[in-house]
């Protein structure tokens, strides 16, 4: 293990990465469309020494390490665009849905999401009965049954 290999460990695997001193921004892309930026040394880094650009960039711009339930949320949605005037920090995973959706705000949201539901839910059983019922007449008169 010399020639500055490390090993690391990465979810309960020994996972071997090389320190990369002559990349000064390592940059990559996660499955989810976040940037990743290589910074071992940061405290809100992950174990295998990558973090989240944004989150990066928000806890340089408080000059303080970001806790675990502060969320930073991009504004105009690109989770590419990581420029400070477009995140926001938020203190909670509810403030960050809030800030997606403003109508969670409303304390009557669920109430009347349930009852737009319901109204909704019972129109579209409805029409599905008025279909089985046309499919039924047209089968019974296919086959020549009598009417129940």
């Amino acid at each position: 293990m010399d020639k500055g290999w490390t090993r690391k460990p990465l979810d309960n695997i020994s996972v071997i990465s090389m320190p990369r001193p002559h990349i000064v921004d390592y940059r990559d892309i996660h499955p989810d469309g976040y940037v990743l930026i290589w910074k071992p040394e940061h405290p809100n880094a992950k174990k295998n020494g990558y973090i989240y650009e944004h989150r990066y960039k928000m806890a340089e711009h408080l000059q303080r390490p970001l806790k675990e339930n502060e969320h930073v949320h991009h504004i105009n949605g690109n989770k590419q665009d990581n420029r400070i005037e477009n995140l926001l920090l938020v203190d909670s995973q509810h403030e960050h849905n809030i800030a997606h959706d403003p109508d969670l705000a409303n304390p009557n949201h669920s109430r009347e999401y349930k009852r737009k539901w319901r109204l909704d839910n019972k129109e579209r059983l409805r029409e599905r009965e008025r279909q089985w019922k046309r499919q039924y007449r047209a089968l019974r008169n296919f086959f020549g049954l009598p009417r129940v």
